[in-house]
């Protein structure tokens, strides 16, 4: 049986066009989690768990969750892993 959910396409997502277009505002976060919901970073720590679970109830089913990389930021920077 195959299941019909409405999903977000990630390539459309405001939360990936933000994070692709301002990588220096990502610097900060060099080497954390982020939950990103619309073109804000709303909440940010050490693991995916730990971000999760500081996210408002309203928020959890919403925000991006990624880790940040030099490679977010620095187009020199090579990632491995």
């Amino acid at each position: 049986m195959v299941s019909r959910h409405k999903t977000k396409v990630l390539e459309q997502s405001p939360e990936l066009r933000w994070l692709a277009s301002r990588p220096q505002e990502l610097r900060d976060f060099e080497g954390k989690w982020v939950a990103v919901v619309g073109d804000n970073v709303v909440a940010s720590g050490d693991s995916p768990l730990d971000v999760s679970m500081s996210l408002p109830e309203e928020l959890r089913g919403r925000a991006l969750l990624h880790r940040v990389t030099r490679a977010d930021f620095d187009p020199n920077a090579i990632f491995i892993g």
